[in-house]
């Protein structure tokens, strides 16, 4: 592994026909990541739209990439029920189809728990080297 290759996961949430989903890519290793590997979160954006989106039908997809062996579980999930409390407000998001309207406000009420919610992510990931930590955050509205 070249100094600058690091493992790497997504965690993939978000709602699809007004029900939430789940999931960790890869299941239970990691990527090996470096500067000649881009692509992934395409992967993982890939893999949670599987079928397809009706005509007024949305898919709100969240990719957060997280860098480490995403071994300690409880970390994990304390960073996830503190997102889905940040973004369980957000109007719209258990409805089936949206309006123009409602996709606006989806999406901002949506961003702006998650970025008060990020400003505290050191508090559950810090930055030292070898432990997780948090890479980046990444919505897709797909409507």
């Amino acid at each position: 592994m070249d100094k600058s290759d690091e493992p790497a996961y997504v965690l993939v949430t978000g709602v699809a026909n007004g029900k939430e989903f789940s999931d960790r890519l890869p299941k239970e290793a990691t990527w090996t990541v470096g500067p000649q590997e881009a692509g992934r979160q395409r992967q993982a954006a890939n893999h949670a739209l599987e079928g397809r989106v009706g005509d007024g039908e949305f898919t709100l997809v969240t990719v957060t990439l997280m860098q480490g062996k995403g071994a300690d579980a409880s970390k994990i999930k304390e960073f996830l029920d503190k997102k889905a409390d940040a973004e369980k407000k957000a109007t719209g998001r258990s409805k089936a189809k949206l309006t123009q309207d409602d996709f606006d406000k989806l999406y901002a009420e949506t961003l702006k728990p998650q970025q008060a919610m990020l400003k505290d992510v050191k508090k559950i990931f810090s930055r030292e080297q070898k432990t997780d930590h948090f890479g980046g955050l990444f919505n897709v509205l797909v409507w």
